[in-house]
């Protein structure tokens, strides 16, 4: 039964199998007839003669009309040609004008197992009654029967004829039933979306239903037909089913995008300046990937990960974020972090492992010159490398706190230098001067007074306290890193009212305070490890 079902479900099954049980019937009939001549043949029922000239009628005529007919359905796989078969049982009956004996029995049967055989591949269709009407018509004018038995024979063959299409009928919805579970149980609910017109095409193919006008409907033209209504309602109820399950997908993908979206925000809100920053990286991957011809899956994968490439940074302070100078080594070592702690987050998250492993490689290089891994070339995942040169350029061309934006050309040409993903870099060049840069608008009003602060916090990169205009000066060089974070770390235990710092690099600082303060650093100026310049 497997096999019939992949058969049927198959480009063109349905008419092919049928030409070959068409054809099969062809030849076993044939042969079925050549068994009984011969047996009247060794009987005496009928010369030498006669048999060979039943046997040439028979062959030469419907049966070759029956074969021809098979390899036409066959080669163009049109259930129109299948109509055609009824063609050889009715030649058949035709022969009874013209030999002696007739061949009565062998048309009838003839006639009903090729009734039988359509109405099981292709259901009840109009024209069938015409058929009926034509064979019962001829075989009642070439019967050799006298008036009475006519009739009698009449009903019998009316009666024989209604069993073999009621059952071919009741074989034919059961397969279309087994077929529609064969075919909906594996098809995705996405694929079912796309294909339903061609669906009632398939399953439906004289019945001018489509998708509409079923639905809106209510069923109620399947309603009329009981043929029909059965395999009708069934794969309606199938499709709601999948439907049902696609709409509860979209729903939790529409979910997802919007947990995914509010992540990339919540991270966003930490950085003033880089606002809208991962919405434009996950556009321009997007963009790149399509160029590329990447996957459907692959692009999904690919804007998510790009949305959340700086997830790891809300665990990285605000002060190294918005640093309007260059990071000293060990702030750089904090930003270094965000890419490790990005995908420990994200691969929490079932489903996320992807996406958890392109956003951990996202800041290698080529040359194996990146952070975490120090992958280099092919080690890198592609999605990875993708979202490296949209990162990129995205970050040029938008406004930081320690230059304005740079404009597309710009941003190419120094990208050129970079060690970029020759491929994704060919791509990106073409596609990404022509994308717009969106500026994301400020989400709530409040967020502007805290920008506002962060951006003041910056320029005058507060250690402690509150200005004010009775202050002192001092330009200080310390002898290492860790000499200048300890100094940071005693000031802030001073009993003062205004202590601010200005780095100028990773040793030297600027500092300013108020007078009350100065006699409370005087001693702490006083170490070997820290020279005063000024």
């Amino acid at each position: 039964m497997e096999r019939i079902i992949e058969q049927l479900t198959a480009v063109c099954g349905r008419n092919k199998l049928f030409a070959f049980l068409n054809a099969s019937t062809a030849v076993f009939l044939a042969l079925i007839f050549y068994v009984q001549l011969t047996v009247a043949l060794i009987s005496s029922n009928i010369s030498t003669s006669q048999f060979l000239i039943l046997l040439t009628a028979y062959y030469s005529v419907p049966g070759t009309f029956q074969l021809l007919v098979s390899y036409l359905i066959y080669r163009f796989c049109d259930n129109r040609i299948a109509l055609l078969s009824f063609g050889a049982p009715i030649l058949a009956s035709l022969l009874n004008f013209f030999l002696s004996p007739p061949v009565v029995f062998i048309s009838e049967a003839y006639f009903l197992m090729v009734n039988f055989l359509y109405t099981v591949f292709y259901g009840w269709r109009r024209e069938l009654l015409f058929i009926y009407t034509a064979f019962i018509f001829s075989l009642i004018l070439s019967s050799p029967f006298s008036s009475f038995n006519k009739i009698f024979y009449l009903i019998t063959l009316i009666f024989v004829l209604a069993f073999s299409t009621i059952s071919g009928i009741a074989f034919n919805i059961f397969l279309r039933l087994l077929e529609i579970n064969h075919y909906l149980d594996a098809v995705s609910p996405f694929e079912l979306k796309q294909e339903l017109e061609r669906l009632f095409k398939k399953f439906f193919p004289y019945q001018k239903l489509t998708p509409d006008s079923v639905f809106k409907k209510r069923r109620v033209e399947g309603l009329k037909n009981p043929v029909v209504s059965i395999p009708l309602n069934h794969f309606l109820h199938k499709v709601s089913e999948k439907m049902k399950l696609l709409e509860e997908i979209e729903r939790k993908e529409r979910r997802e995008r919007e947990i995914i979206e509010l992540l990339s925000i919540v991270e966003e809100l930490k950085d003033p300046y880089t606002r809208g920053h991962s919405q434009n990286v996950a556009s321009y991957s997007e963009a790149i990937a399509k160029k590329m011809g990447l996957r459907e899956d692959e692009v999904k994968t690919l804007r998510m990960a790009a949305l959340l490439h700086d997830i790891g940074k809300l665990s990285v302070p605000d002060w190294v974020l918005i640093k309007p100078s260059s990071l000293s080594d060990e702030e750089f070592k904090l930003i270094k972090l965000h890419t490790v702690l990005g995908e420990r987050i994200l691969s929490r998250i079932e489903g996320f492992e992807e996406v958890a492993k392109v956003v951990r490689h996202h800041h290698e290089k080529i040359d194996g010159s990146g952070y975490p891994d120090g992958l280099k070339g092919e080690e890198i995942p592609l999605l990875s490398r993708i979202i490296s040169v949209a990162d990129i350029y995205d970050a040029l061309t938008s406004d930081r706190p320690y230059r304005k934006a740079l404009t597309p050309e710009e941003a190419i040409k120094i990208m050129e230098e970079l060690p970029l993903d020759e491929e994704v870099f060919r791509v990106a060049r073409k596609v990404l001067p022509g994308l717009k840069r969106t500026a994301f608008p400020v989400l709530y009003p409040e967020l502007e007074e805290l920008d506002r602060y962060k951006k003041t916090y910056v320029k005058r990169n507060f250690t402690k306290g509150n200005y004010s205009s009775d202050f002192c000066i001092f330009l200080i060089r310390f002898k290492n890193e860790e000499t200048l974070l300890s100094f940071l770390d005693q000031i802030l235990n001073i009993p003062a009212d205004y202590v601010a710092t200005f780095p100028i690099n990773s040793t030297s600082q600027i500092l300013v305070c108020s007078r009350e303060a100065e006699k409370h650093l005087i001693p702490l100026l006083s170490a070997a490890e820290i020279e005063r310049i000024v």
